[in-house]
């Protein structure tokens, strides 16, 4: 018998448009980079020999475009499956049914999983069309499949777990965005980083097989090494040689594993047995912060003597620990003083001052301290300049994408959830007008956004520092002798390349650049996600709609500068439109010019510095504020029709 769960969402869901609309702006961010890649790339290929490796190079790009995507849209389907039931209150009536825990988890995950796969299957075409160019096999394109298909059930179970433990569909994909950076950052730094420090002979790629990203990569040069028979390799050595099939594998298993927990827990956690999810909840924190604890103890004991280490070790984790303690046994606190606007004082401080947005924020800000680390490790061991400007682009580049993430999926949860918990109907009968009700709720957003603003500017700051002032000479003795040894430059290198600039060359630009462009764009996004959340009768719908907006336009606004950044005298001013193509300019100049074929033209240079780049980033902010007015303005308008429309 099919699954009832399965047949009633496929039948309701599937007949729905913004599905085809979802498919549609996927496989438009798909044939965009397409198109874009080809205009940039066949200038560089000629004749029919290197056919071959355009190919290559654009099943490589549509790979990686695929599986990111992938891995941020799994989570958007499947993180409601759970907890959209219980914000509509079916969830009750669901376990009152004869349908047994197995059936509720795997109907609710697969009916939600369909529409992924479906996606990844509509881009099938595609690389039929590249295949004609040669240069893959058709090897490579199962696993690139097997690995998006694996990374979508991998990150389709944890999100149905989240959602069985937590409730808040919002909450839920929050939390697991954050959730899915961070994995993947974390592996990263782990493997190359961490362990490289640790253990002695410790080989970096070791640990491919636990990222998607890296095992893609691997896929595709797979056929450029030489690698050992598969029968002459033990099981790590071949989780190490073939991370690909590695990857399937373990993501395969710890989702059936997870999908085996969730089917047993869903009911007793209905139930309310004794606070079981709260006490999961802890116990997941207590291993966490543990494993953090054993690691930084290791490194310092590593690097600084059982003694030394030891100490600073408990210097650092007994103020730590009492803070925790303090915090958990505070019972009484001050009373909160209210803002001029309600409204904006409820957006930002009762509805995102709980526990676990406080724990996102201070990872959020821990991590940006430790990309400073990095980079101060970097330039006292003698690094590379590129390197660092890579690093920092990396990071800032991942900063926006959260910010925007972020900020997207709040604002479009900010007024239908309102509408789902009853709470909408109350605060119509006051008073408040639509205009101080929008401009309350996008103040308030805006307010909760300030900080990770504030941590992207400190990366930023921090960066120009570290580059342009001698921190070698007086914090120096903050970095490890091996690890300034791991990254100091080969003996008879320059450290920098012509084309990568020097330490001393770090743009003054790039402090405030990127934050602007961020933060009007991030701006825009708001108003657009709280113009989804107005129309949209649920949560999750609406939460879809902001995040497929931000990748959406993202990529369109990044595409569209690219093929525009070619036209002379324009293409400088329109590419700061894009925030990801202001990081480049910003970090990266010498190769953003040589990009966009003017780094040969002085006048061009000189325009570009002076003229084109200031007035193509206050642009940019000034045209995503008046998008963001002009949508503010527009709710405001259709805010009594909209509400009763949904009433």
């Amino acid at each position: 018998m099919v699954n009832p769960i399965f047949m009633r969402v496929m039948n309701t869901s599937g007949r729905q448009r913004r599905h085809v609309w979802v498919r549609t702006v996927y496989l438009a961010v798909i044939l965009m980079t397409l198109t874009v890649m080809m205009l940039v790339e066949m200038t560089s290929y000629r004749g029919e020999a290197a056919l071959a490796q355009l190919g290559e190079s654009l099943f490589r790009t549509i790979s990686f475009v695929q599986l990111v995507l992938i891995l941020f849209l799994s989570p958007v389907y499947t993180a409601g499956a759970i907890s959209q039931e219980r914000d509509a209150q079916t969830f009750g009536v669901l376990l009152a049914t004869p349908l047994s825990n197995l059936q509720i988890v795997l109907g609710s995950l697969l009916s939600r999983l369909f529409f992924v796969l479906a996606i990844l299957v509509s881009t099938l075409p595609v690389f039929a069309l590249l295949y004609y160019f040669g240069g893959f096999e058709l090897t490579d394109v199962f696993l690139s499949y097997g690995i998006a298909a694996s990374s979508a059930l991998l990150t389709g179970a944890v999100a149905v777990a989240v959602s069985i433990v937590t409730t808040g569909t919002r909450r839920v994909m929050i939390g697991f965005f954050l959730f899915v950076t961070a994995y993947l950052v974390g592996v990263w730094v782990l493997d190359h980083m961490l362990l490289v420090a640790i253990v002695p002979g410790y080989v970096e790629g070791s640990l491919d097989w636990l990222h998607p990203i890296a095992a893609m990569q691997r896929t595709l040069i797979g056929g450029q090494v030489v690698r050992p028979l598969w029968s002459e390799l033990g099981a790590w050595d071949f989780l190490v040689q073939y991370p690909e099939y590695g990857y399937v594998a373990y993501s395969t298993a710890l989702s059936v594993v997870i999908i085996v927990l969730g089917a047993v827990l869903v009911r007793r956690l209905a139930r309310g047995y004794g606070g079981l999810a709260r006490r999961l909840g802890q116990a997941l924190y207590a291993v966490a912060g543990a494993a953090v604890a054993v690691a930084a103890c290791a490194v310092l004991i590593r690097y600084r003597g059982p003694a030394q280490g030891l100490a600073i070790f408990l210097l650092v984790a007994l103020p730590v620990a009492a803070g925790l303690v303090f915090f958990r046994l505070k019972r009484h606190r001050k009373p909160k003083t209210v803002w001029d606007n309600p409204i904006a004082w409820r957006e930002r401080v009762t509805r995102t001052a709980t526990a676990r947005r406080t724990l996102v924020q201070f990872l959020y800000i821990l991590l940006s301290v430790l990309a400073l680390y990095v980079l101060l490790v970097l330039k006292v061991g003698g690094g590379s300049a590129r390197d660092a400007r890579v690093f920092v682009l990396v990071v800032t580049t991942t900063q926006m994408f959260i910010i925007l993430m972020v900020g997207a999926t709040m604002a479009a949860s900010s007024i239908s959830y309102e509408r789902e918990q009853g709470t909408l109907d109350m605060i119509l009968a006051t008073p408040i007008t639509p205009r101080y009700f929008i401009h309350g709720k996008l103040f308030g957003i805006i307010r909760y956004l300030g900080m990770f603003l504030a941590m992207m500017l400190l990366v930023t700051l921090g960066a120009y520092l570290i580059a342009r002032l001698p921190v070698e000479e007086y914090l120096g003795s903050l970095v490890p002798p091996g690890w300034a040894r791991a990254v100091a430059v080969p003996s008879g290198a320059t450290g920098y390349t012509p084309r990568d600039g020097a330490w001393s060359n770090w743009s003054l630009r790039s402090i405030v650049y990127p934050l602007v462009t961020t933060g009007g764009l991030a701006a825009a996004m708001a108003t657009l996600g709280m113009t989804f959340s107005l129309r949209a009768r649920k949560t999750a719908t609406a939460a879809i709609y902001a995040a497929l907006s931000v990748l959406g336009v993202a990529a369109t606004v990044t595409c569209c500068c690219s093929i525009t950044g070619l036209i002379w005298v324009v293409g400088p001013i329109a590419a700061m439109a894009s925030p990801f193509l202001t990081n480049c300019a910003c970090f990266m100049p010498e190769s953003f010019m040589e990009t966009f074929n003017f780094s040969d033209s002085v006048q061009l240079i000189g325009f570009y510095r002076y003229f084109g780049m200031h007035v193509g980033v206050l642009g940019a902010a000034a045209g995503y504020g008046v998008f963001a007015w002009l949508r503010v303005r527009g709710m405001v308008k259709t805010f009594d029709q909209q509400v009763r429309q949904k009433v």
